[in-house]
């Protein structure tokens, strides 16, 4: 199989028209794994679609957040977006 039907057949974007539940990406700007411009697709379908969404973008990180900073911002939109809809 040819490597864009596999990754189409995976990505979640090929899958965004079933999602219901609010969302929130938090995405290094310079993540080598996931291209920024994927979560950018991603978080533009869902408001499309009229999903509650957030995205934050971390910059100078990669695949994971490493400065002290943005480790605690993280830390802390998850547990407000947890909060806010886990209730």
């Amino acid at each position: 199989m040819r490597a864009r039907p596999v990754y189409d057949a995976h990505s979640p974007f090929h899958f965004v028209q079933n999602c219901t539940t609010p969302t929130l990406i938090l995405h290094g700007q310079t993540d080598p794994v996931v291209p920024i411009a994927q979560a950018y697709e991603f978080y533009h379908a869902l408001k499309v679609l009229g999903i509650e969404s957030e995205m934050v973008v971390y910059p100078r990180e990669g695949h994971s957040i490493e400065e002290r900073a943005h480790q605690i911002d993280f830390q802390n939109r998850v547990l407000a977006w947890y909060a806010k809809y886990l209730k």
